[in-house]
């Protein structure tokens, strides 16, 4: 007997298992088939091969989170790779850190935005590992439930399940995924007129109009210190264009 739900789960960690008992999966599902659209938009996924010989192969893993404000109740499913260690199959070339600010950095970015007079707003990308460059690691990834559901959805042909997905771009949850980001967005602001600090180097400065903008970036997180909300407005536009999925 399948015990119905009549609304998502509390629960700390939500499964697939679980939600697909609930009354609200099909939310769930669109929100799964949401996260491979964008994976696709951005060129992600090539034509699904054969297993190659002794090709890197990785286990997709999915995460659901229940979002809710005083505006909407948003339901998210995030699909990464396991490139963890234990798998054993990540190849590294090269560096994997990337800058990150600290409380030094955060505080700088507060006093300078008073100093100047200017609002701070908060945004983020969606999906912005997957608008990078790969590594220089070539992988594939299994076809899971979830990709399958999609693939058929979509129509687009047959998937036999012995077919793997090679990866094209960027995929989160590859230990190269974050560097390969933090290169791709930096090139992004200085294109559009930003200069980073010398030892902030998520600390960014730029002037629009006679006026001075201040960008503190973390991960797929901004922080942006601007005189108004048009100019807020204005500097995620020139972004967006040079992203997939604004």
């Amino acid at each position: 007997e399948v015990k119905i739900v009549h609304k998502t789960s509390a629960a700390k960690k939500l499964t697939r298992r679980i939600l697909m008992q609930q009354e609200d999966w099909p939310h769930w599902r669109n929100a799964e088939h949401a996260q491979l659209d964008q994976y696709d938009s951005t060129g992600m996924f090539g034509t699904p091969v054969p297993i190659p010989n002794d090709a890197p192969v990785f286990y997709w893993v999915w995460i659901y989170v229940l979002k809710s404000n005083a505006n909407e109740l948003r339901r998210k499913a995030r699909a990464a790779c396991d490139g963890s260690p234990k798998r054993g199959h990540a190849i590294i070339h090269g560096y994997t850190f990337t800058s990150t600010p600290d409380h030094t950095d955060t505080r700088l970015f507060v006093a300078l935005s008073v100093y100047h007079g200017l609002l701070m707003f908060g945004t983020d990308v969606i999906n912005a590992f997957a608008e990078a460059k790969p590594g220089k690691q070539r992988y594939y990834m299994y076809v899971d439930e979830q990709f399958r559901n999609w693939w058929t959805t979509r129509n687009k042909g047959a998937l036999p399940k012995s077919h793997v997905i090679p990866i094209l771009m960027n995929l989160q949850g590859h230990p190269e995924a974050p560097r390969q980001w933090a290169i791709h967005i930096h090139a992004i602001l200085v294109d559009i007129g930003f200069v980073s600090c010398t030892h902030a180097k998520c600390l960014y400065k730029g002037t629009f109009d006679g006026d001075n903008i201040f960008i503190l970036r973390q991960v797929d997180d901004f922080s942006i210190a601007a005189k108004s909300f048009q100019m807020y407005n204005m500097i995620c536009d020139k972004i967006d264009t040079h992203l997939h999925n604004p």
